[in-house]
């Protein structure tokens, strides 16, 4: 049963405490309530709504932190959020009675601070006061603001703790606000730390693109010794969100920075991680009246009307699943051909996600079978991955394992790409084929047989219905009459609907000139207009596919030779260490350069040339600043 009855009230205006936001999953577990749908709770009784009185009521979080609160005169139980050391849902309870009895229960989504919506957070204005609070010569007052609806009281008590680190705001589209990493315009983090220590990594880029090193500047890519969010099983150091990140990392880079003149002790301590390990996932997309492009670049058409393995592996047991409907035309009738219309996925013992277009053509998306909604958050850390939704409504999901998928509407039909990392190598299998950078195996059937990638568009209907899963392997919710008729109880492959396979273009068909000035050669697009007879439907899949290829492209290996340091009593002009680059070495006066006074980043990942050295000048009068007089040596 859901209430919308329950909202949540601060009692600390405090931006970096996990959890602002209440999810309004609220179940009564006795009867006692009015018959209004809105009702205050006083000592086991309901009063009518229309009170002006206030109740205190309690709330106990994971049957163990207690916590107060009260009803207001609207009949909305208000909660003061506790402070925890861990983020995603959160059981509680609601006693009206002291605590003797909790007859409400529910679920509390608790957020990092830095994914707080902005209508709660709160803003330290003068918080260069915050950073450098307690040093000589400054001083003066914090202030802090917030939205006042929000927080509609006379009197708030203000704890000021944690803090918020600003450069979050080093990103090139909010303006490129790098206060920590100075010579930076953007740096990236990883969404997830290491799964074994907790920690964190970043990644600082200069106006040209080029990843900065810690060796080369205080403004360097740092590794976090934990990361900003957290990470499962929280709780402990260095694992809980926000204060692990401030106690390792933060301080400790005010004091060696803000507060001192020993940066290069603090960088010398956190050396950058540069592109000589990195491995770059690899790509699968579907998308249309279904395309698919497999992780090793086969590409084919699979309409078929049912439920599918995507992708699964018996790496971490993930399962992806996609679910196709008819297309229509558009008088309603329909058209010989499908489209993705809902994709559920899981990991290990991860939540459950689903994605899906509902009967009246809105995206939803269901945790463990439940509506999700995304009004007041955006990012959800959730058990065994992270969720985020953008305004638009693009759906990202990123398990622990690093393999992540993106799901995009359009039209009434999905797009979704799945990235995999390289540890997924020979370790998958279903309608996106075997990841092992060879194409020839990726029409692998069920049974594990295979046929040639030259299959007839016939043969390779037969192998994407052999990925129609099962009852009692799915990961579906199947929550009204049309979805139990037409999936649950009906085929999971439906063989009585045969789609075009391959669409006739025929010369005096009006529609034909008008495809070929969309489409151009993109045979994906020429087959959705000529089968849907819409040049917008076509369009769309014209743009999957190029965005596809980009991605691919993208994320093609990056080629870096490593860091080089400039040579004793030398100078090095340069920073680039990726492929084709070129560092030059100068020496100081009264040295000679011996090795190679250039050197460039080969395709073998190796240095050209010889180490450089200055070697010091026998023989040649060198000035030497001694106590301001100057002196010479031979």
């Amino acid at each position: 049963m859901l209430s919308p009855e329950l909202g949540t009230s601060h009692k600390n205006c405090s931006a970096n405490k996990p959890g602002h936001e209440m999810e309004a999953m609220i179940k009564k577990k006795s009867a006692d309530t009015c018959v209004s749908t809105a009702c205050c709770v006083r000592h086991r009784r309901a009063v009518p709504c229309d009170s002006d009185t206030e109740e205190a009521i309690g709330h106990r979080f994971k049957q163990q932190i207690i916590t107060s609160g009260y009803v207001d005169k609207d009949g909305k139980a208000h909660c003061i959020s506790p402070l925890l050391y861990e983020t995603g849902f959160i059981p509680f309870e609601v006693s009206a009675d002291d605590g003797s009895t909790f007859p409400y229960s529910g679920t509390w989504l608790s957020v990092h601070h830095s994914k707080v919506s902005d209508g709660e957070k709160c803003t330290l204005v003068n918080q260069t006061k915050w950073q450098y609070y307690g040093t000589p010569n400054t001083g003066g007052n914090l202030t802090v603001t917030w939205t006042r609806q929000t927080l509609p009281a006379t009197h708030v008590n203000i704890e000021v703790w944690g803090y918020q680190e600003t450069d979050y705001g080093c990103d090139i589209e909010k303006g490129s606000v790098c206060t920590y990493h100075p010579g930076a315009v953007h740096c990236v983090r990883a969404i997830q730390a290491s799964p074994q220590y907790g920690a964190g990594q970043q990644c600082c880029y200069d106006a040209t693109g080029t990843q900065i090193l810690t060796r080369d500047s205080t403004g360097g890519s740092t590794p976090d010794r934990g990361h900003d969010w957290g990470s499962p099983p929280f709780l402990k150091p260095p694992r809980i969100p926000g204060f692990s990140h401030w106690l390792y990392d933060v301080i400790s880079f005010y004091y060696c920075c803000l507060w001192a003149d020993n940066c290069d002790f603090y960088m010398k301590r956190r050396p950058s991680s540069d592109c000589r390990t990195y491995r770059p996932p690899r790509a699968a997309s579907t998308f249309g009246d279904p395309h698919f492009l497999t992780f090793d670049g086969l590409n084919f058409t699979f309409n078929g009307l049912g439920e599918y393995t995507l992708v699964e592996s018996d790496l971490t047991s993930l399962r992806v699943q996609g679910r196709t409907k008819q297309a229509h035309f558009s008088n309603g009738t329909g058209v010989q051909g499908t489209g993705l219309s809902a994709v559920a996925m899981q990991e290990n013992n991860s939540d459950v996600i689903e994605v899906r277009y509902s009967e009246d053509l809105s995206l939803e998306v269901l945790l463990n079978q439940r509506v999700l909604n995304f009004s007041e958050q955006t990012w959800m850390d959730l058990k065994g991955l992270f969720l985020y939704s953008t305004p638009d409504q693009n759906i990202t999901v990123m398990f622990s394992s690093g393999s992540g998928l993106e799901i995009r509407g359009n039209g009434g039909f999905l797009t979704l790409t799945i990235l995999l990392p390289e540890k997924f190598i020979n370790h998958t299998w279903g309608l996106f084929g075997v990841m092992n950078g060879n194409p020839e195996d990726d029409y692998t059937f069920k049974n594990k047989t295979t046929m040639s990638v030259h299959a007839s568009p016939q043969q390779v209907f037969e192998f994407g219905a052999s990925w129609a899963i099962e009852n009692g392997s799915s990961l579906f919710t199947y929550d009204t009459e049309s979805l139990l008729n037409s999936f649950f109880y009906g085929e999971k492959h439906n063989a009585s609907f045969l789609p075009v396979f391959s669409p006739y273009e025929d010369p005096a068909d009006p529609l034909v000139e008008e495809m070929v000035s969309c489409c151009g050669s993109d045979t994906f697009c020429r087959f959705d207009v000529l089968t849907t007879r819409s040049l917008q439907v076509g369009s769309s899949t014209r743009l999957s596919h190029q965005n596809h290829k980009l991605l691919v492209e993208h994320l093609e290996p990056v080629i870096s030779c490593g860091w080089l340091e400039h040579p004793t009593n030398g100078r090095k002009n340069g920073t680039n260490y990726l492929l084709g680059s070129t560092i030059r070495f100068t020496c100081n006066e009264g040295y000679e350069l011996t090795g190679s006074q250039e050197r460039t980043c080969q395709v073998s990942g190796a240095w050209s040339g010889d180490t450089t050295q200055c070697s010091r000048v026998t023989g040649v009068l060198v000035r030497q600043p001694q106590n301001q007089v100057d002196t010479f040596r031979v």
